[in-house]
């Protein structure tokens, strides 16, 4: 192996790590398996009172979402995670980037599983432009380490297609069985569609004569046997009752149409907009593919590929609800097209001025692609309030734990910060799975409680509010009392155009709170006690690893370029464009003088 291949196999899991890294939270459709995955490690397979330890220990019995959910991929997450929480000694954020990170290297293990082949079947360049490419490209480094089901589904996905590339013929029974059982088996536990990506995929195999459906019925019948026994055993045994979860999911969504709820979208609307946000790259879908399909020389490579991958995004489009990660999975074959394509023009460069031009296009489109996915990883990094809240919540009660007379700290969790990023693992007290807890202090351990009601009957009862200390609300006028603001975390909220001249910006100010409290942390100025909103934000970026140390340092480079840019873009009398920021997520202090609404109104 060249030495450029070993950079690239390593590039891919890079990418994968940094994106993760920049953006460490999670989202509500995250929830259900990073809470999973958190109670398994912690909790561990109760084997006596069993039902009675999971109803009072795990999450999902207090809040089981609209449709049961497999515990099958967390279960194997946990299992992942696990030696390298312990032998680490990791706290209860630093286990959820291990379980984000175990769950991101899977996916880059089918990716490079994936190249390895594809560079076998079409050349070692195809292999290494599907890995430029896809790397530039943002939506499936992004969402490779995010516990969502679709990305246990794309692991298992992205290892069949590979079983259906076209490699050595005299294995190519057992790969394509191989395939079939990866594929029903991502259907029958996580996700749904994965059947029609399936029935595309045999479809082309029976018109293209490489399997009978003598032998393709029994392989189905039997890889869906083993994986319903699979997911039913597991998941019966956490749910305390016998289920299928993703035939729950089916009927739900489906079958009754919930997921309209959710919005509907017109049938074009996979391939007019979110396969080619999906991309990114707009020379794949408006060059490569299409001069691919019509060079003769090359167009049988492409058809096996990408055809059933198209038959997938046409079938699914003919569901109302369309959401991009619904088709996450053709990312692979796609760019594994465009690929070909691309190692064929370069390999043609010196032949004539056309491929000489696309070559220097296609190299320009990939740093484009990667400036933009960069650029989108930064916007997509503001959308988690709820993780920075909870971050800086934790700073305050740690110091609070040290002064406070009562044995228990109460807070209340308002909808938005669960949704955008608050976790178990993010709790008080950071024990690690070895058995490490915080510092402790002369006193008694304080107890840290948690409170995510959403009842509102409750929430209009003034009595009811008198037990917390703190709460994170999205309204702060909504949490009845007397409380004091304390912290206003900011979230993205769109993009401002700045006109030349303007000084100070959302964004801007965002910056440069950022770099005061980043350098804190490195030492570079000394804090002082009173300035709260800054030893918050030294808090958030506060870390023990000599690696996000180093992260730390190279954020600072890149926010202190944003900054030099934007003075030079204002010295230049430019018109701009920048992401506007605005208060999300207020963190109140329970206060025997200011009233919350008063003083949210006050701050406007």
């Amino acid at each position: 192996m060249k030495f450029i291949d070993i950079l690239l196999d390593i590039f891919i899991p890079f990418t994968i790590i940094f994106h993760l890294l920049a953006s460490p939270y999670t989202k509500v459709e995250e929830s259900f398996n990073i809470q999973a995955t958190h109670d398994i490690l912690k909790y561990g397979l109760p084997t006596k009172d069993i039902s009675q330890n999971i109803r009072q220990n795990y999450d999902h019995f207090s809040f089981p979402g609209a449709v049961p959910r497999s515990f099958v991929g967390s279960l194997a997450l946990a299992t992942v995670s696990k030696p390298f929480a312990l032998m680490t000694g990791a706290n209860g954020y630093e286990t959820q980037l291990i379980v984000r990170g175990s769950m991101g290297l899977l996916n880059a293990l089918s990716i490079l599983r994936y190249k390895h082949a594809l560079a076998r079947a079409y050349g070692q360049d195809a292999g290494r432009w599907f890995v430029l490419l896809l790397a530039s490209q943002f939506h499936v480094v992004y969402y490779a380490s995010r516990t969502l089901p679709n990305m246990f589904a794309f692991f298992l996905t992205t290892l069949a297609l590979r079983d259906f590339l076209p490699l050595q013929a005299w294995n190519a029974p057992k790969r394509h069985k191989r395939g079939i059982f990866l594929m029903v088996f991502a259907t029958i536990v996580f996700r749904s569609e994965i059947a029609i990506l399936l029935f595309a995929q045999l479809l082309y195999m029976l018109l293209h004569p490489r399997m009978s459906l003598e032998v393709m019925i029994p392989v189905c019948l039997r890889s869906a046997s083993f994986s319903l026994l699979i997911t039913f055993v597991i998941d019966t045994y956490f749910w305390q009752r016998p289920i299928w979860p993703e035939l729950c999911g089916f009927y739900f969504n489906v079958i009754q149409g919930k997921s309209s709820d959710w919005g509907i979208s017109p049938f074009y609307y996979y391939f007019s907009y979110l396969l080619p946000k999906l991309l990114l790259n707009p020379f794949i879908s408006i060059l490569l593919i299409p001069y691919g399909l019509k060079k003769s020389v090359i167009r049988r490579r492409l058809r096996e590929i990408i055809t059933p991958s198209i038959l997938y995004v046409i079938f699914y489009s003919f569901q109302p609800h369309k959401e991009l990660r619904f088709i996450i999975y053709v990312a692979v074959p796609f760019t594994a097209s465009a690929s070909i394509v691309a190692a064929y023009i370069w390999n043609h460069r010196s032949k004539s001025f056309f491929y000489r031009l696309a070559s220097v296009t296609l190299v320009a489109s990939v740093l484009c692609s990667s400036f933009f996915s960069t650029w989108m990883l930064f916007i997509s990094s503001l959308n988690y309030p709820g993780g920075h809240a909870i971050s800086q919540l934790n700073h305050i009660l740690k110091e609070a734990s040290l002064n406070f007379s009562e044995s228990q700290i109460s807070t209340h969790i308002d909808v938005l910060p669960c949704m955008t990023g608050f976790t178990r693992f993010l709790q008080l007290p950071e024990s690690s799975l070895s058995g490490k807890d915080l510092p402790s202090t002369n006193k008694a351990p304080l107890l840290f409680t948690y409170d995510k009601t959403e009842d509102k009957n409750l929430l209009r009862q003034s009595d009811w509010w008198q037990q917390f200390e703190y709460v994170l609300m999205e309204k702060p006028e909504l949490a009845l009392g007397n409380w004091e603001p304390i912290v206003t975390v900011l979230g993205y909220a769109g993009f401002e155009v700045l006109r030349p001249g303007t000084l100070n910006s959302s964004f801007s100010n965002y910056v440069e709170q950022i770099l005061e409290a980043s350098r804190i942390e490195l030492n570079e100025r000394v804090l002082s006690d009173k300035d709260l909103g800054l030893k918050i934000l030294y808090s958030h970026f506060w870390t023990r690893t000599r690696i996000q140390k180093l992260i730390l340092k190279t954020k600072i480079k890149g926010l202190s370029y944003l900054k030099n840019t934007t003075s030079i873009l204002q010295q230049k009398a430019w018109w701009w464009v920048a992401p506007r920021l605005e208060p999300k997520i207020w963190i109140l202090k329970k206060s025997n003088g200011i009233n919350a609404r008063d003083s949210s109104k006050e701050s406007k």
